[in-house]
């Protein structure tokens, strides 16, 4: 078991488990920590504070004395810059709740902001009919017409899509969400969703949601026609709180399959392969337990990387998994982090280090091998 040392530390309260965003730019990386207060702190790559922005006062929302806003949801994705160009960092999509010190919510909002490393703009503010549960903001891609695409999930189980231009921000939002993601026209979703991941691979683009209702939907759509080729649902006995398309592996089956690793607040969380059957429908199968993952109270968090997956608890402990063991029945933990707070979100940068986000702030964790793996590449049913 490797042996771990926690090389930064620097304290941020009023944190959730959508706080925490690593922003890859020209070969660097930054971390982005939000509070539901409106905070967003830069770090370095050393875990150094490179700025520290009040988004609150650049939304510029009114509001009653009796009331305060919360953000419930954010997400990030780089803007393109050339290498000489230090000012544009990355877009920052969040989404507000307005709320009386009664805790009663009075209305709701949307907000992108476009950050710079030495301050922030807003590019856009929407108001929302019902109380926004998650929210995603894509890459660009060849499927978006080399847009960014902001994606609203709210309780009302729909689901709304913003396109952005990535060098100007500018924004428009589509009637039709099929037309860009047929996998995401679902209708009315069985529940209110708080994780979506997604993959592309020969097959076709993968798009999985997770739900507070404990639902996992799943969908593959083809490249060529953008039509759906099928879908498959799991449900589990409480929120998803965990949900993450893993990179292609051989998982020594001879099926064209992906893998997923995904958990509910109660656990255990598992690797669950989808594969299609003789008559071309999708099937679940869960194909490895994460083992001890459920021995530190509520699973809240998780990510994937190339070599490993990591498991955040509500019980202070991180659990990392080598990926080349999860072709068994049952993973061992590789290593287990004791962090003295409440995890609430994970980032992994590369092989050897990990951020991590408490409840008492940001943690960078190095291992004590260089790179951290050497490797190749609740109850359930199922319909």
């Amino acid at each position: 078991m490797l042996q771990w040392a926690e090389r930064h530390f620097s304290a941020v309260l009023n944190c959730n488990t959508y706080g925490l965003h690593v922003v890859e730019q020209n070969g660097q990386s930054k971390t982005l920590i939000s509070t539901w207060e409106g905070r967003l702190i830069i770090f370095g790559e050393e875990q150094e504070i490179l700025s520290e922005m009040d988004l609150l006062k650049t939304l510029d929302e009114s509001i009653e004395s009796n009331q305060y806003l919360e953000m419930v949801t954010a997400d990030s994705a780089a803007i393109a810059t050339s290498p000489d160009d230090q000012g544009d960092l990355a877009f920052f999509a969040t989404c507000w709740v307005v709320c009386e010190t009664s805790g009663n919510s009075v209305r709701f909002l949307a907000a992108l902001f476009r950050v710079r490393n030495d301050g922030v703009n807003l590019v856009t503010k929407l108001n929302l009919p019902t109380p926004p549960t998650y929210c995603r903001l894509t890459g660009t891609s060849s499927i978006t017409n080399g847009l960014h695409v902001w994606l609203i999930f709210t309780a009302a189980r729909a689901v709304r899509c913003i396109t952005i231009e990535p060098t100007t921000g500018d924004n428009c939002e589509i009637e039709s969400i099929g037309d860009m993601y047929p996998e995401l026209e679902l209708g009315a979703l069985p529940g209110a969703t708080l994780r979506t991941s997604c993959l592309t691979t020969s097959v076709g683009r993968w798009s999985a949601i997770g739900c507070d209702t404990g639902y996992v939907i799943a969908s593959v759509s083809s490249h060529s026609q953008n039509l759906i080729i099928d879908r498959a649902e799991l449900k589990f006995s409480g929120p998803i709180s965990v949900l993450n398309f893993l990179p292609e592996y051989d998982d020594g089956s001879n099926n064209k399959s992906v893998h997923l690793l995904i958990s509910s607040t109660l656990g255990p969380a598992a690797i669950w392969s989808l594969t299609f059957s003789s008559t071309g429908k999708l099937k679940w199968n869960r194909q490895c337990v994460l083992d001890q993952s459920n021995h530190h109270d509520s699973i809240v968090c998780g990510a994937v990387g190339d070599d490993v997956v990591c498991v955040g608890t509500y019980g202070q402990v991180l659990l990392l998994y080598r990926t080349d063991e999860l072709d068994s029945q049952m993973a061992s933990p590789a290593s287990t982090l004791h962090v003295q707070a409440p995890i609430l979100s994970i980032g992994l940068a590369n092989d050897c280090c990990v951020t991590i986000l408490s409840s008492k702030g940001c943690h960078l964790y190095q291992g004590s091998q260089s790179p951290l793996f050497s490797l190749p590449d609740d109850s359930v049913s199922s319909k």
